[in-house]
């Protein structure tokens, strides 16, 4: 199947996992193997579930590993709906603000240089803004919402 759509009516509409409180990277690990399988069982394309994978793991990773350091009550939630173009993402945490109330931006790291000079960071949100649209981050009551809407590959 090339859409991101639910093949059969039987699929749920949306899907929602909510990590327990104290989330580790454990708990992203968690998050992903539970929405693959919704993906799967939904019969999504590989190559959109391999972008649902890059954009949703490295969301979930920032919040654990900065927005929650040092949180013993951090939490995090992910619903995803489907939508005629794809799947509408919201996640959810109770970690700190983003730097500047934004998601990080700014193009790709340079890749015109010699592998072993390559940077280490820099690649995450480069690749989330680059692979979703609809990018959005607000922050109410001391929760951070970040949502965005990936687009099936059959139609990009």
């Amino acid at each position: 199947m090339n859409s991101i759509a639910p093949k059969t009516i039987q699929t749920a509409e949306r899907f929602t996992y909510r990590s327990n409180v104290g989330a580790t990277l454990f708990d992203v690990r968690d998050a992903m193997k539970t929405l693959k399988a919704a993906l799967l069982e939904a019969e999504i394309a590989q190559l959109d579930i391999s972008c649902v994978e890059i954009v949703v793991a490295e969301i979930l990773n920032n919040i654990v590993k900065h927005a929650q350091r040092d949180m013993e009550e951090g939490w995090f939630e992910i619903q995803c709906s489907f939508v005629a173009s794809g799947l509408h993402f919201t996640c959810r945490d109770n970690g700190a603000p983003m730097p500047g109330g934004t998601p990080p931006g700014g193009p790709l790291p340079n890749v015109d240089q010699p592998k072993d000079d390559l940077p280490e960071g820099g690649w995450g949100w480069s690749l989330v803004r680059t692979l979703s649209t609809n990018l959005s981050y607000v922050r109410v009551q001391n929760i951070n919402l970040v949502s965005f809407n990936l687009v099936s590959s059959s139609k990009r």
